[in-house]
């Protein structure tokens, strides 16, 4: 399968046969038929002083049809354009576009979390299940965007079939599982499992005020194609040109698209930083135990020994939850652990931690029942570092 375009169109594993696109075929000739009324007068003879009389004038032509106005394109708004750029989405292109699907998209169903917590510093995995409604179509790629920023994240689905795997969730697993294909048993529907992953950046400093839309909401759109007929996202090329020669307009391979509020909170970074957020309105705590056994947690979240603080403590769901060294933690071991305190289960967690001089890791896991504790991670600083 060729790469080297962003977006190739697979018809019967064979590039398609040329032929007019959409675009193309607006421009294709017309025949028009024009009929010339042409009017002719006589001349009287000399002589007899005769008279003329004129034709009657041609009715004026009727006007013009007015040439349709151009759709206006999306408005954005620069508060929106600003929290998108706070945003990394794993294995995302971007295209300055919001995507076409509307109120009439045919072609299945979303669903996801009830809304997606976001923080400075932290990672979070929104968990999307995607139903196709016509047999035999599968999941091309999925689109996220920020709602008024006018810009969508594509990306790919892989179209290989397997079955669902509970490694989606073990507690500590570390990567990125792009998505799992699942057939739905006894029927021609196809459910699609995709985790889509964000890495926040630090977030601009911007006002949002209670109840004016902000944060904004993000949006997920679905696209999804027959076997002999696929959408592949690639790499290389210029995205937006090649979606302005595809047609995206087709509605049942849409997926009703959805949308989800956005929960920001300000979180503290420092030389350590450990966040977790999740995807239900359950009670989840973070804890650091230190060294010398103290434990960093809701109900004592300043360690005075090492200056360790929990910064965010969030008991009504999604997160975050916050604990961050500004100096350098004394030597040892700190072991992060999380616990499901009460509420909704299961619930899926993502932990971030990020470290001064290191890469940012990422882990996962699945809160079954109500007291059940994972140890995420240990670290270790000083002379076993």
């Amino acid at each position: 399968m060729n790469h080297s375009s962003l977006v190739t169109r697979l018809t019967n594993g064979r590039p398609p046969p040329p032929s007019c696109s959409w675009l193309q075929r607006a421009r294709c000739p017309l025949v028009v038929a024009l009929a010339l009324a042409l009017a002719l007068t006589g001349c009287g003879g000399g002589g007899g002083g005769g008279t003329e009389t004129p034709a009657p004038a041609p009715a004026p032509a009727p006007a013009p049809a007015p040439a349709p106005a151009p759709a206006p394109a999306p408005a954005t708004d620069p508060r929106a354009v600003a929290f998108d750029s706070a945003f990394d989405f794993t294995d995302a292109q971007s295209a300055t576009r919001t995507m076409p699907a509307g109120s009439d998209a045919t072609g299945g169903s979303i669903s996801a979390p009830d809304a997606v917590a976001v923080s400075d510093g932290s990672a979070f995995d929104i968990v999307l299940s995607a139903t196709t409604a016509h047999p035999g179509y599968s999941v091309d790629f999925v689109s996220v965007s920020i709602e008024g920023s006018g810009i969508s994240h594509l990306i790919p689905v892989d179209p290989v079939v397997t079955a669902r795997s509970q490694r989606i969730f073990l507690p500590g697993e570390s990567g990125s599982l792009r998505a799992e294909r699942v057939t739905s048993t006894g029927t021609n529907l196809g459910e699609t499992v995709i985790r889509v992953r964000g890495m926040c950046r630090q977030f601009p400093d911007l006002q949002f005020v209670a109840g004016d839309g902000y944060p904004p909401r993000m949006r997920f759109d679905v696209h999804a194609s027959p076997p002999t007929d696929r959408y592949i996202i690639g790499s290389g090329g210029d995205l937006n040109a090649l979606l302005d020669r595809l047609d995206f307009g087709n509605r049942d391979r849409w997926l009703l698209p959805i949308y989800r509020p956005t929960q920001y909170t300000r979180t503290a970074t420092g030389l350590l930083q450990v966040n977790v957020t999740w995807d239900t309105n359950a009670d989840i705590d973070l804890w650091m135990i230190e060294p010398n056994g103290f434990k960093i947690y809701y109900s004592a979240k300043n360690s005075t020994v090492t200056g360790g603080k929990l910064d965010v403590d969030d008991t009504n769901g999604f997160g975050p939850e916050n604990i961050f060294y500004t100096t350098l933690p004394t030597s040892g071991q700190y072991t992060v652990k999380v616990n499901h305190y009460g509420g909704t289960v299961p619930t899926n967690y993502t932990v971030t931690i990020n470290r001064q001089g290191q890469a940012r890791q990422v882990f996962t896991g699945r809160l079954t029942a109500r007291d059940q504790t994972d140890t995420v991670s240990t670290l270790f600083f000083g002379t076993s570092n």
